[in-house]
């Protein structure tokens, strides 16, 4: 599957993708989920809110709509700013706040773990398969490891290798999204492969910086050029949909990326 994917934290509105008659993004991970104490309360917030509060009714209501169109929801836990080592030091009071976000609104249909924190292996492959477990087999799960993680059998930020987690829960990781914010190229692509990842299940990633209006054609080459060597090119995705290159509307940046990895 040819995934064209964004990274939505900063909601400025999604209706540059709505009002398109045909919408190429496939898939939507809606960042971030957090854990937390206050006074004394465990909380789950979307960024620094409730995922229920008000002010998240536009994102929630064009996320719906989208997934109405074909576009796949995923809930995003994790990031930069954390949620694991939290998630795991009191898990059975956490755990139903996330599955609870997710059981009130239908049109989620999988869950992105951004590890950056170092919570090890086995809390890791218990998560998967609870959640697993408690959302079935069409419920998917995915993974956001840094790229060097995916082309090298080094240990990544979440304290473990990802060779063993792909051994231990492998089938249960729809892909990977590798942030390759530091070296988006084929050759990059070519040493993921080499070290025995399947390209259909590795989803490459840029970051909003990385290209600009001046040099995108560069990242559409690139696109091609691994599009053509793997034929089951896992797909693009970019972190984050306010900024997206090239241009100032966002929705530009999967409309140019469809036009190259579908034609091929």
């Amino acid at each position: 599957m040819n995934r064209i994917v964004y990274y939505y934290q900063t909601f400025i509105g999604l209706e540059n993708l709505l009002n398109l008659e045909h919408i190429p993004v496939t898939h939507i991970h809606v960042a971030a989920i957090h854990f937390g104490m206050n006074m004394g309360e465990n909380y789950i917030h979307l960024n620094d809110h409730p995922p229920s509060s008000s002010i998240f009714n536009t994102l929630w209501s064009e996320t719906e709509a989208l997934s109405k169109r074909g576009v796949q929801i995923r809930l995003m836990v994790g990031g930069g700013g954390g949620a694991f080592y939290e998630l795991f030091n009191d898990f059975d009071s956490y755990y139903p706040l996330l599955k609870e976000t997710i059981n009130n609104r239908s049109w989620i249909n999988g869950i992105d773990l951004d590890v950056e924190e170092g919570v090890g292996l086995d809390n890791i492959v218990m998560l998967i398969n609870r959640i697993r477990a408690d959302f079935g087999e069409d419920f998917k799960i995915t993974l956001a490891p840094i790229g060097v993680a995916l082309e090298l059998d080094v240990c990544g930020m979440g304290g473990f290798y990802y060779k063993d987690l792909e051994r231990a829960v492998g089938d249960k990781i729809e892909y990977y999204n590798g942030q390759y914010y530091s070296d988006f190229s084929l050759p990059t692509y070519d040493i993921t492969i080499m070290n025995g990842y399947e390209p259909s299940k590795i989803v490459m990633g840029m970051i909003s910086g990385q290209f600009s209006s001046d040099n995108f054609n560069k990242c559409l080459d690139i696109i091609i050029d691994i599009k053509e060597k793997y034929t089951d090119f896992g797909g693009v995705f970019v972190w984050e949909y306010c900024n997206a290159p090239p241009s100032k509307n966002s929705a530009d940046w999967s409309i140019l990326i469809d036009a190259v990895i579908n034609k091929l």
